[in-house]
């Protein structure tokens, strides 16, 4: 997998493995490219450095940040219930949004992807399916950093997994070409762990010490290198890492032409 350009480093290795992933599997820019669940809008600006023509939707737009460069390019809207015309856009892409559908929801979910996409587009998607020991392990450590947990981790927890083989059924019925490929390794959780833990944002601890704070500038600059080492490291080893099971896929697809 050659590395994707135009990721931060200081996303999650969970989002950066995942969006290399995305990025490798779509055509070449430029493509108009709907996301269906942008959150933040992390992926969107990515594939929009590449040279695509992107969009993108969220049932609410609040995680946006007003300052992105494709703020404009967003709107509100539900993933069963896109307000885009039929056989519209090049490429559709969904990273771990079916997961967070209520399974009663989630066909119609990707029926929609599916419309919206043109005869011979391209459609990604991503999602979670396995709660695995090395993602309980990681909410123990989220537990233990913050006290708490955060929103999407309650949300894999209290909302029924779907089924990768229900999946993959479903789009092959509409698609041509299905692939299917199972990532986010225990080793990725790990280093996912170790990122989460040399993040720099609670040093500060010794401010009212005499010299503290060049301890402190000297802990900071570490968790820098630390972070910025593993998360570049990542999608390599994920591609190596065979022990134990993995928490995702990502599937793709070709929708027939007429």
């Amino acid at each position: 997998m050659p590395p994707a350009r135009h990721l931060d480093v200081w996303l999650s290795i969970d989002r950066i493995v995942r969006f290399w992933l995305i990025q490798d599997r779509l055509p070449r820019p430029p493509q108009r490219i709907l996301e269906v669940g942008c959150g933040d809008g992390r992926l969107m600006q990515s594939l929009a450095a590449l040279g695509h023509d992107v969009l993108g939707c969220d049932l609410s737009l609040e995680l946006f940040p007003r300052a992105s460069p494709v703020r404009r390019r967003v709107f509100a809207a539900s993933g069963g219930a896109l307000p885009i015309p039929s056989d519209s856009m090049d490429c559709v892409v969904s990273s771990d949004v079916l997961e967070h559908v209520a399974p009663h929801a989630r066909e119609q979910f990707l029926e929609e992807l599916v419309r919206v996409t043109r005869p011979g587009g391209t459609i990604v998607l991503s999602a979670f399916f396995h709660l695995t020991l090395g993602f309980r392990l990681l909410g123990a450590l989220l537990l233990l950093r913050h006290g708490t947990l955060p929103g999407w981790y309650v949300e894999h927890l209290v909302i029924p997994s779907p089924r990768p083989e229900e999946a993959r059924a479903f789009l092959s019925r509409r698609l041509e070409g299905v692939r299917a490929e199972a990532y986010q390794s225990p080793l990725n959780l790990f280093l996912f762990g170790m990122q989460l833990a040399s993040f720099p944002d609670g040093v500060g601890f010794l401010d009212g010490v005499r010299g503290g704070w060049r301890v402190n500038r000297a802990i900071g600059r570490l968790s820098k290198v630390v972070h910025r080492l593993v998360s570049r490291t990542a999608p390599v080893l994920m591609r190596v890492d065979r022990v134990g099971k993995r928490t995702s896929y990502v599937f793709v697809g070709t929708k027939p032409r007429r």
